[in-house]
């Protein structure tokens, strides 16, 4: 299984920038780099639906399950 590490961008043509990630395994070894595409990992965060999101949460962890 593979997760990854820091993340680096570099300028393209276009209107998000893709992002550079290091991949390396659970042992920490490195298994190269995967480019990430600008247009879903560049965006600005939206505030208002993390906003929506966190207190929609909050409402589910107070609920009571039988």
């Amino acid at each position: 299984m593979l997760n990854f590490g820091y993340l680096i961008s570099y300028n393209i043509a276009g209107q998000y920038e893709d992002l550079v990630a290091r991949v390396t395994n659970f042992h920490n070894e490195d298994k190269g780099f995967m480019v990430l595409d600008g247009d879903v990992f560049d965006v600005p965060i939206r505030k208002d639906i993390v906003h929506r999101v966190v207190r929609w949460q909050l409402a589910k962890r107070q609920q009571v399950h039988p």
